[in-house]
C-alpha cells in the first residue's frame, strides 16, 4: 500500500517534469545534458514534452527590450577639441537569434551595450563640441548604421537609438553662454552701426537729390531766360528788317524828294527823343528849332508809312 502511494507520487512528479510551457512571445531552446539540440528550430509558444532530468527547455523572450547605455548616469565623452560632452542614450532592441543570444556571449545585452558605447565615443570624439551639440539627429543616424552590421553576433537587433540628452559640461556651458552673449552683442552693435549708416546715406541721398533738382531748376530757368533774350533779339531784328522794307517801299512811292527824306529822318529823331523821355532821362534839343517846323511833313510821312503797313498786312 505504501509502495503504491510512493509509485503514484513518483509518476505524478515525472509527469509534471515531462511537460513545460513556453510563454507567448518567447522561443524555447532544448538542451540535453547541456547541449542544444534545436539551434535552428526553436520551440514555439505552448506546451512541450521533455525527458525529465535529461532535457531542458530554456525560454527566450522575443519582445522588445530597452537598455540605457550607461545605466542611470550620463556618459562622458571627450570631443576632438578636448571638450567634455555629457550624453544619455538608450537602445530599443529585440532577440533575432535565440541560440546566439544565449550562448554566443556571456551576456549579449551587456556586450551590445559596451559595443554601442564604443561606437558613440568614436562618432562624437571625431566632432568638435559645437558640431556635436548641433548634430543630434546625424549622430543617431550614423550610430544606427554602424550598429546594424555589428550586433548580429549577439543575436540581437537594435530597433532604435534614442539620444535623450547631449550637453556640454557645466563649466564649458557657462563659457559657451558667455561667448554666445558676446556674439549677440557684436551683432547688435553691428546692426546699430548699419542702421546709422543707412540713415546717413539716406540723408546724403536726399541732399544730393535736392542739389541736383536745384541745379536742374536753375539750368531750366537760365535756358528759358536765354531763349527769351534770343527771341527778343530776333523780334527786334525782324522789326528793324521790316522797318527797312517799309521805308524802301515808302521812298519808292514818294520818289526822290529831298524834303520828304529829311522829314522822315526828323521823324525818326523825334521818336528817339520820345523813347528817351519815356525812360525818365532828360532830353535836350540841339537848338535848331527849324527841325520841328517840318512836323506837318512828318505827319504826312506817317500816313504814308501807316498806309504801307496796312497794305503789307493784307
Amino acid at each position: 500500500m505504501i509502495l503504491t502511494i510512493i509509485l503514484i507520487i513518483v509518476i505524478l512528479i515525472l509527469g509534471y517534469l515531462s511537460f513545460q510551457i513556453v510563454p507567448q512571445n518567447h522561443a524555447g531552446m532544448i538542451t540535453i545534458w547541456g547541449k542544444c539540440i534545436n539551434r535552428n528550430h526553436p520551440c514555439e509558444p505552448g506546451l512541450h514534452f521533455k525527458i525529465p532530468f535529461v532535457e531542458k527547455i530554456i525560454p527566450v523572450n522575443l519582445a522588445q527590450g530597452n537598455v540605457y547605455l550607461s545605466g542611470n548616469h550620463p556618459m562622458t565623452i571627450t570631443t576632438s577639441d578636448q571638450a567634455l560632452a555629457y550624453i544619455q542614450a538608450s537602445l530599443t532592441y529585440h532577440v533575432t537569434n535565440p541560440y546566439d543570444y544565449l550562448w554566443g556571449n556571456q551576456n549579449s545585452v551587456e556586450s551590445m551595450n559596451q559595443k554601442v558605447q564604443s561606437m558613440l565615443r568614436d562618432i562624437i570624439g571625431g566632432m568638435t563640441l559645437n558640431d556635436a551639440l548641433d548634430s543630434n539627429e546625424r549622430i543617431q543616424v550614423e550610430l544606427q548604421r554602424r550598429i546594424a552590421s555589428a550586433t548580429y553576433m549577439y543575436g540581437l537587433h537594435v530597433d532604435q537609438v534614442n539620444i535623450e540628452k547631449l550637453q556640454a559640461s557645466e563649466e564649458m556651458q557657462k563659457h559657451m553662454d558667455e561667448q554666445k552673449q558676446s556674439q549677440l552683442d557684436k551683432v547688435s552693435k553691428k546692426n546699430e552701426a548699419d542702421g546709422d549708416a543707412a540713415k546717413i546715406s539716406s540723408v546724403n541721398k536726399a541732399q544730393n537729390e535736392a542739389t541736383v533738382n536745384t541745379a536742374q531748376a536753375k539750368a531750366t530757368a537760365t535756358k528759358k531766360n536765354a531763349d527769351a533774350q534770343k527771341y527778343a533779339i530776333q523780334a527786334n531784328a525782324d522789326a528793324q528788317q521790316y522797318s527797312v522794307k517799309v521805308m524802301q517801299k515808302v521812298l519808292s512811292e514818294v520818289g526822290n524828294d529831298p524834303k520828304l527824306e529829311k522829314a522822315y529822318f526828323n521823324y525818326l529823331s523825334i521818336n528817339a527823343y520820345k523813347q528817351l523821355a519815356e525812360s525818365g532821362n532828360m532830353v535836350f534839343a540841339n537848338g535848331h528849332s527849324n527841325d520841328f517846323g517840318d512836323l506837318p511833313k512828318m505827319a504826312a510821312m506817317q500816313k504814308i508809312w501807316d498806309k504801307g503797313e496796312a497794305n503789307d498786312n493784307k
